[in-house]
């Protein structure tokens, strides 16, 4: 028999050809195939045994599988596909496209945004709180103001004050000398000489009960100044009279005259002027702008620069004094405060 495939003349009974290995079957045609374009210069017997005969189930070296699927060939610079890649450390494989190293600020920055969302969202969390802080702080701006406009106005008093308490250290210390006491009964004698001092400054600056001194409320801003012209009582009538309003009159004496000249006038008007009263029963505070017309007013009709800190429009009723029936609840009268007192505002006057 002969090989189909190069023409070499085989065994019986051979599986592989012996040249080129290709596999053989059993088919008579193959027995008396003749050999193709094949030149023998040793002709082998047909039952001679060919040298290095192959064991019959040893497969063929170098042999091709019929069904077996052609192997890519590879380029000239190309790497196996297992091959490890140039410049890699064994244990630590380097994968296809390697991520860039990271530097120590971009490692320390995705270490610390957890932290920062976390701050936004307690910051967003608190936005209505602080807004309602913001509210508050806005809604208290007027207060703030007038304490301010307190201050400022109080500084002049506080700097004489000083001087006042600055001239009496030396008749503090002279007394405190003559009765010759120990250090710690000195400094209680001369904090007692202070009090008494600044008590009497107080007293001097409209603490008392006399002109000028100005009441707790506006309602008995009100009640002093129209029950004192009402009834003829002209020194209650000047407690709710502030201290620029006397100095601009002239002093008590030529406002107690004015008075009495306006008592009159409205005696002859009113017959029956002294027989009733008027009395406060409530007040309505003026707002911001209404305030500062007030205090424009004042400032231009007696010729000075004041702070007022408030003012209000007085509710009062008439009362009869022979009875003391009242009448219908009315609304005039203003009152304003300055110099943490009130007084009554003199309407007719402005």
């Amino acid at each position: 028999m002969f090989c189909i495939k190069c023409g070499a003349e085989l065994p019986e009974g051979a599986r592989f050809c012996i040249r080129c290995g290709n596999p053989l079957g059993k088919s008579p045609e193959l027995e008396n195939a003749e050999p193709k374009n094949t030149v023998l210069e040793n002709p082998v017997l047909e039952n001679a045994e060919p040298k290095n005969p192959m064991p019959e189930n040893a497969g063929p070296k170098n042999t091709v599988q019929e069904n077996a699927e052609p192997k890519t060939p590879m380029p000239e610079n190309a790497e196996s596909e297992n091959a490890e890649p140039k410049n890699a450390e064994p244990g630590n494989p380097v994968s296809e496209n390697p991520e860039p190293k990271k530097s120590v600020v971009q490692e320390k920055t995705v270490a610390v945004k957890p932290v920062m969302n976390e701050i936004g969202k307690k910051l967003e969390s608190a936005k209505p709180m602080i807004g309602k802080m913001g509210e508050k702080l806005e809604s208290a701006r007027p207060m703030i103001d007038k304490m301010g406009e307190k201050l400022e106005s109080a500084k002049p008093v506080v700097d004489k004050m000083g001087e006042k308490l600055e001239s009496t250290k030396p008749v503090i210390g002279k007394i405190a000398n003559k009765l010759k006491v120990k250090p710690g009964k000195k400094k209680v004698i001369i904090i007692g000489a202070v009090a008494v001092v600044l008590a009497l400054i107080m007293l001097l600056k409209g603490g008392g009960s006399g002109a000028g001194a100005g009441l707790s409320s506006p309602e008995e801003a009100f009640d002093a100044w129209m029950t004192g012209f009402c009834l003829h009582d002209f020194d209650l009538t000047l407690q709710a009279e502030p201290d620029f309003v006397i100095e601009y009159e002239g002093g008590e004496a030529r406002l107690k005259e004015t008075l009495q000249k306006n008592y009159e006038d409205d005696i002859a008007i009113y017959p029956n002027a002294g027989t009733f009263k008027f009395e406060a029963t409530g007040h309505t505070m003026l707002g911001k702008d209404e305030e500062k017309e007030v205090e424009q007013a004042m400032c231009d009709k007696y010729n000075v620069d004041i702070k007022i800190s408030a003012a209000a429009v007085i509710d009062h009723r008439l009362v009869d004094l022979s009875d003391g029936s009242a009448g219908d609840i009315l609304t005039s009268g203003y009152a304003f405060k300055y110099k943490r007192k009130w007084y009554y505002l003199n309407v007719q006057s402005l």
